[in-house]
C-alpha cells in the first residue's frame, strides 16, 4: 500500500537557518498541524508534500498528480478546499469557524458568497472523513454536509525545542481569567524583578500574536481557572513541553468544570508550585531559576500528568489513516 499524503499550509515558519533559528508565526493550528503532522510521520505511513504546495486555492489546476490508489490527507482549511476535487480526509482546528466560512464575503460573516458556498459543498462532498478539533471547529464544521464527521478535544501540544532554549529570565504569564485585573496586578510587581509577558487568549499584551520563543519562557505562570478548553497555552501544554508550572489560583473560584479538567490539578511541588500572591510567585521562581534538579523534578511531574491526555494524538493519526 502506498503512504498517504499528507497536504498541509498551516505550520510554524522559521526566520533564518541553523541551530539558531528563531521560529516564528506561532498560531495556534499552525503548531496543531505541526503536531499531527508529526504523529503522522511517526506511523511510516505518511509522505508530506508541503513543499511546492500552491500559496492560494486558486493555484490547484494541474498543480499535483495523485495516483487514484493514493489516500490524501487535507492539514487545514486552505488544503481541503484546495484539493476539493479529490478524494480526502480532512483535519480542520479552530481556523475553521463560523468566521472562516462566511468572513470573507462581501455581506461579512455567516452571508459566504455563491463561490465560497461551492467550493465548501464540493469539498465536503469529497471528503470521506473529517476531524475538528475545538468547539468552534466543530459548531461550523456541523453545517457543511460531511458524510462521517467526528469530534476531538485539542490534545496537548508540543512546540519542538531544545531544553536550553529555555529563557530562565523571563516568565510567560497565561491569564485564564476574563477579567484582567489579577493578571495585571502580578505583572507590575513582578516586573521589577523579572521580565514577563502576559498572553490573553493567543495575543500577548499590546496585541502581538506570540510566537515560538515567547512560548519558551523559563517558567509558565497560570493565572485563574483554566481547563482543557481553553484558547490560551493550556497547563497541560505548559507540562508537555516539560515548562515548569506556578499557579495562582482564581480569587472566586466557580464549581463548573468540564470533563477531563480533574487532570487539571497542580500538585504542589510536584508538577507546580501553587502561589497565592506576589511573594510566593517570586519565592518559586527564584528557587527554580537556581535549582537545575527542582526544575526537572516538576517537569517530570508535568510530563506524567499529561501522558493519558497525549495518547489522544494517536487516536487522531489512527482515524485519519483509516481508510
Amino acid at each position: 500500500m502506498m503512504p498517504a499524503l499528507v497536504f498541509s499550509y498551516s505550520r510554524p515558519t522559521c526566520a533564518g537557518s541553523g541551530p539558531g533559528a528563531r521560529a516564528r508565526s506561532a498560531t495556534r493550528d499552525a503548531i496543531l498541524y505541526a503536531n499531527a503532522e508529526a504523529v503522522l510521520a511517526s506511523t511510516g505511513a505518511v509522505e508530506t508534500k508541503t513543499p511546492g504546495f500552491p500559496p492560494a486555492p486558486a493555484a490547484k489546476a494541474g498543480f499535483i498528480r495523485i495516483g487514484s490508489d493514493e489516500q490524501v490527507l487535507a492539514m487545514g482549511l486552505d488544503a481541503h478546499l484546495a484539493l476539493a476535487d479529490y478524494q480526502k480526509c480532512t483535519l480542520l482546528a479552530e481556523e475553521f469557524d463560523l468566521d472562516a466560512i462566511g468572513g470573507s464575503a462581501p455581506g461579512g460573516a455567516g452571508c459566504p458568497d455563491d463561490e465560497t458556498i461551492n467550493g465548501l459543498l464540493w469539498s465536503c462532498l469529497n471528503t470521506r472523513r473529517a476531524l475538528v478539533i475545538g468547539r468552534r471547529a466543530w459548531s461550523a464544521a456541523q453545517l457543511l454536509p460531511f458524510a462521517d464527521l467526528r469530534f476531538h478535544a485539542t490534545p496537548p501540544m508540543r512546540w519542538i525545542r531544545p531544553d536550553d532554549a529555555l529563557d530562565r529570565e523571563k516568565i510567560l504569564l497565561i491569564n485564564h481569567e476574563k477579567s484582567g485585573s489579577a493578571a495585571e496586578e502580578l505583572r507590575a510587581a513582578l516586573a521589577s524583578y523579572v521580565r514577563v509577558e502576559v498572553m490573553n487568549g493567543w495575543t500577548l499584551d499590546g496585541g502581538r500574536a506570540a510566537d515560538i520563543a515567547d512560548l519558551n519562557a523559563g517558567v509558565h505562570l497560570h493565572v485563574g481557572e483554566h481547563g482543557l478548553a481553553s484558547d490560551t497555552v493550556r497547563l497541560v501544554d505548559s507540562w508537555i513541553n516539560r515548562i515548569p508550572v506556578l499557579h495562582v489560583p482564581p480569587r472566586r473560584p466557580t464549581s463548573r468544570r468540564a470533563a477531563g479538567d480533574d487532570i487539571l490539578e497542580v500538585r504542589h511541588a510536584q508538577n507546580g508550585f501553587n502561589c497565592t500572591g506576589i511573594g510566593e510567585v517570586l519565592t518559586a521562581y527564584e528557587d527554580l531559576r537556581n535549582d537545575r534538579v527542582l526544575r526537572v523534578k516538576l517537569a517530570d511531574g508535568g510530563a506524567r500528568a499529561v501522558t493519558p491526555l497525549a495518547e489522544s494524538w494517536k487516536t487522531i493519526a489512527a482515524e485519519l489513516l483509516d481508510g
